[in-house]
């Protein structure tokens, strides 16, 4: 009996890929506002990697709000910045693309004159 309750357990497991991608914008900006939480204190704790694949996350996520979204992308290149910092002649040009893609995010930003002296551009 213990294996066919498995076997439910991962039919239902398929059904629930479909019901992610059912799942509501309310439940969607709760779930990344906590990655978003948990990214900005990995990165505060010096946990850099966790911090990129959170913001990462977070940026990928579809129909999230513009300020969310931005929060997640300039994250992602200031951890990335943070994480090459002693060798961003070699990884410029994935920082610059981080930085370049939280920009065009939102031209208008009041964060984009920050965003253009981080990789040098400015």
């Amino acid at each position: 009996m213990g294996d066919s309750e498995q076997l439910d357990d991962d039919g239902e497991g398929g059904d629930g890929v479909e019901g992610e991608k059912e799942i509501t914008p309310e439940d969607r900006i709760k779930v990344a506002k906590g990655v978003l939480l948990a990214a900005e204190g990995a990165l505060d704790e010096g946990e850099i990697q966790v911090a990129i694949d959170g913001f990462t996350e977070v940026s990928l996520m579809k129909e999230l709000p513009l300020d969310m979204r931005l929060r997640a992308l300039y994250g992602k290149a200031e951890s990335l910045t943070e994480l090459h910092r002693d060798a961003m002649a070699d990884n410029f040009g994935e920082i610059a693309s981080a930085w370049m893609e939280a920009m065009n995010a939102d031209t208008k930003s009041p964060n984009v004159p920050m965003a253009l002296l981080n990789p040098g551009i400015a």
